[in-house]
């Protein structure tokens, strides 16, 4: 009888302690990654959305809380080229108020910086390619069941040369769309952008 009280009492602390091996255990809300596609690239280990290496560009795109992994990979990938789109967009508000002063660089800048969404929205980018996809699994305990998720990354590469074929692409959208505004100094801040991306060494301010 004692040994079989002893047995018992072994089975109890033994469940005990391989419940408590899993932080999904028991508490609600409890979270813990419980797969993953294989070793993090680097880029995404840093937690940094974009990087250069060489005469490439790299930018990172992340989704989150969702059930289908090809809809969080796709997510991710949509983001990342959003990211890329952005960088180019803010690039060129920088660019197209060089050289503008007083009144000039504000209205200027106010017509590059009110573009950025739109232009987000309406350039295309070619050469842009799906360099690399990392995803993980996720368990979150939700009162007596375990949810899954995903976590999906998506490395977008772009090559230098198109990159600046894309700000050219996105300076031609500008100057029709200040065309349309009938922003002459919009149009004319937009063009001498163009010229200067165009002819590095010119001198045209």
């Amino acid at each position: 009888m004692t040994s079989l009280i002893t047995n018992l009492i072994k089975v109890f602390v033994i469940t005990i302690l391989l419940a408590g091996c899993s932080s999904l255990g028991g508490l609600k809300g409890t979270e813990e990654r419980v797969e993953a596609s294989g070793k993090m690239p680097p880029i995404i280990s840093k937690g940094i959305w974009h990087e250069e290496e060489g005469n490439k560009k790299n930018y990172v795109g992340f989704s989150d809380q969702i059930h289908d992994l090809d809809i969080a990979l796709r997510s991710a990938e949509l983001e990342a080229k959003k990211h890329l789109i952005e960088s180019i967009a803010t690039e060129l508000r920088i660019e197209g108020t060089r050289g503008q002063s007083g009144f000039d660089k504000e209205a200027v800048g106010r017509f590059f910086e009110d573009s950025q969404t739109w232009l987000t929205d309406n350039v295309k980018v070619s050469g842009a390619i799906l360099l690399n996809t990392y995803w993980e699994k996720w368990g979150k305990r939700s009162s007596d069941e375990i949810n899954y998720y995903y976590r999906g990354y998506a490395i977008v590469e772009i090559s230098k040369a198109d990159y600046e074929k894309a700000k050219i692409s996105g300076l031609d959208r500008l100057i029709d769309k200040a065309i349309l505004e009938k922003n002459r100094q919009a149009e004319r801040a937009a063009r001498e952008t163009k010229e200067r991306l165009l002819h590095p060494g010119g001198s045209n301010e």
